[in-house]
């Protein structure tokens, strides 16, 4: 049975995640015959909760793929660290106002 590990690339205020198998190659979603759109670039969107749900938007195709080859689990920790990084993101920012 193939290991998978997530491969996080990030600066402040974007993040892209990749799925690794045993060899380091990257996964692709063999759907759309492409790269798995895992990435965060922030907008400038004043709202926490429109910037998550506009990234939701954006990869649902790739996450329910995910789930569906991957498993659950895969899908919830690439969501929970994309969510957290746009956490982290925001607090940076209110930190600059101040």
């Amino acid at each position: 049975m193939a290991h998978f590990t997530l491969k996080k690339s990030e600066t402040i205020h974007a993040m892209t995640i990749d799925i690794l198998d045993d060899q380091n190659n990257i996964q692709l979603n063999i759907n759309s015959n492409g790269m798995l759109n895992l990435t965060w670039i922030w907008d400038g969107l004043p709202d926490k909760k429109e910037e998550k749900k506009r990234l939701l938007d954006e990869i649902q195709e790739d996450l329910i793929y995910i789930q569906q080859n991957y498993g659950d689990e895969m899908a919830d920790n690439i969501l929970k660290t994309l969510y957290h990084k746009i956490d982290t993101a925001y607090v940076s920012l209110e930190k600059i106002k101040k």
